[in-house]
């Protein structure tokens, strides 16, 4: 088309628009008219045409900061345009192939892609919105005959740096600051875990919290073990130890916290009982530790005593409880010569067992028993007497079958005998 050509009729076209008018005025808009991005690719904005039913042709610009963004332009449905970064203008064209009316539309004739080109221009969150204009210029409209057709409109748009809501993020705990974090118990120099849950409400932005320190007491008897820096969402823990002591522990924990409310500190207080000491059985014996105790006569055989050793109560898992029993006395003997072992809770009872053999007098002596039990130290001891060993018995009233004597008995038995037959016959 002859742009000359083309200024020129405008002015007699402009004319007769403002005596005749016309019934629609065509456009051109920018969808959507304000792109609104919170990062460095701005949404693609349409450069849209509505027809009026006369203009066949149109031609426009788009101004752009291109010292703030870059742009990448490409026609659509038979459009044509550019994007020039150096002078930050998008040049649109359009015209019907048989110089038709355009359609009405609204039709797309151009795409455009902004990016942003420096990161740091984009709000931070809760900061004022950044806007950069897009401003329509230079625009031309014609029929199919190359004539100039005034009185339609341009309208430009804008883009739109957003930084997004402010952040609301608070960070929680459970127990809350404030509180008291109790450890469980167990046995001395047992290692127990605790933790505190760390989480949060709202969802814009996020929460650290750090420099958490241990004070008081016996701050060396904890540790913390996970957590320390930590941030949310998403939720997580502070996790702690403690190492149980004879007696109950005590100490403070304190963390920096940052969130949306600001800087602030959480403290909690940390208590751990005291390490439980399992027991050991309790024992007793039969007889009682101090009892006198003489062993049986015999003949000159070995004899023995029993000493019952029975358990009671104690802590399953706890120490064993154990006693030794012996004597130096001469003459007597005590067994087992080991320790008599007991595992709680409880068991059966065990003998120790004191021995002699009686000889041609009686002879005393001490058995000691010694060892531990729930109740500390075991310290018995019994006197014992070996008696003498008994005379050997009168002889028998009978005769033994082996000797002299009972054979000429028996020779007599049946001399006797014999002659009792003898006279029962002559009778008869």
């Amino acid at each position: 088309m002859n742009v000359r050509r083309f200024v020129k009729k405008s002015a007699l076209v402009a004319a007769l628009f403002a005596v005749y008018g016309v019934a629609q005025a065509a456009s051109v808009a920018l969808n959507p008219a304000s792109a609104v991005t919170g990062t460095v690719n701005v949404p693609p904005i349409a450069v849209q045409f509505t027809g009026d039913g006369v203009v066949s042709f149109f031609e426009v610009e788009v101004k752009y900061d291109q010292t703030k963004v870059s742009g990448v332009a490409a026609g659509a449905n038979g459009g044509a345009c550019a994007a020039n970064n150096g002078t930050g203008i998008v040049v649109v064209q359009m015209t019907d192939p048989g110089l038709n009316p355009l359609p009405a539309g609204p039709t797309s004739y151009c795409n455009v892609t902004f990016t942003v080109l420096n990161a740091g221009d984009i709000p931070a969150p809760g900061d004022p919105n950044i806007v950069w204009p897009l401003t329509m210029q230079n625009d031309l409209w014609g029929d199919g005959g190359g004539n100039p057709v005034p009185g339609n409109t341009a309208t430009g748009g804008e883009i739109v740096l957003q930084g997004g809501p402010p952040p609301d993020v608070i960070v929680t705990f459970t127990p809350a600051s404030g509180g008291t974090v109790t450890f469980p118990g167990g046995m001395p120099a047992d290692v127990v875990t605790q933790s505190i849950a760390i989480g949060n409400t709202g969802t814009i932005g996020s929460g650290t919290v750090s420099g958490c320190v241990l004070g008081g007491a016996d701050a060396g008897s904890f540790a913390i073990t996970g957590g320390n820096p930590s941030t949310v969402p998403p939720a997580t823990s502070l996790d702690l130890s403690a190492t149980l002591g004879a007696a109950a522990l005590n100490a403070t924990l304190t963390c920096d916290v940052t969130d949306s409310g600001g800087t602030s500190t959480a403290t909690w207080t940390l208590t751990a009982p005291a390490g439980t000491v399992l027991a050991a059985p309790t024992l007793s014996s039969n007889p009682a530790s101090g009892t006198a105790i003489t062993l049986p006569g015999s003949y000159g055989t070995p004899v023995s005593s029993n000493i019952v050793i029975t358990p009671a109560g104690g802590d399953a898992g706890g120490p064993n409880a154990s006693v030794t029993c012996s004597t130096g006395s001469a003459g007597f003997t005590v067994t087992p010569a080991g320790a008599l072992t007991f595992t709680p809770p409880g068991g059966a009872a065990q003998n120790a067992v004191v021995g002699c053999t009686p000889g041609a007098a009686a002879i005393t002596g001490t058995v000691t028993c010694t060892g531990t039990d729930q109740a500390g130290a075991i310290a018995w001891t019994y006197p014992v007497t070996c008696p003498a060993a008994s005379t050997a018995p009168p002889p028998p009233t009978f005769v033994p079958a082996s000797s002299l004597w009972s054979k000429l008995a028996l020779f007599g038995v049946f001399a006797a005998l014999g002659m009792l037959i003898l006279g029962l016959r002559r009778n008869h």
